[in-house]
């Protein structure tokens, strides 16, 4: 029930039992705009799920409350998460 960082070589990689926060930057005008994204497999419990939403709305503090927080379930993520991902995801 902690984070933990997954190696690049295997972004866009999920396992149906386990719930991942993803920080996507894109850079704009007048600085940065962060997304806070974070996925739970369709196997999770219910105390990783809150565990994540608690880690995402940690991680939103840090970042002085200007990150926008997206829940994404297995098999319905969004087209912009999706989009992170250029091999897919497995």
């Amino acid at each position: 029930m902690k984070m933990v960082p997954v190696p690049e070589k295997a972004y866009g990689s999920f396992f149906e039992g386990d719930c991942y926060i993803i920080i996507h930057n894109t850079k704009t005008r007048s600085g940065f705009a962060t997304d806070l994204h974070f996925w739970i497999g369709r196997e999770s419990s219910q105390d990783e799920q809150g565990a994540a939403a608690f880690y995402v709305t940690q991680l939103d503090d840090a970042l002085g409350g200007n990150p926008v927080q997206h829940r994404e379930a297995q098999g319905y993520e969004s087209a912009a998460f999706k989009s992170y991902f250029k091999k897919g995801i497995m």
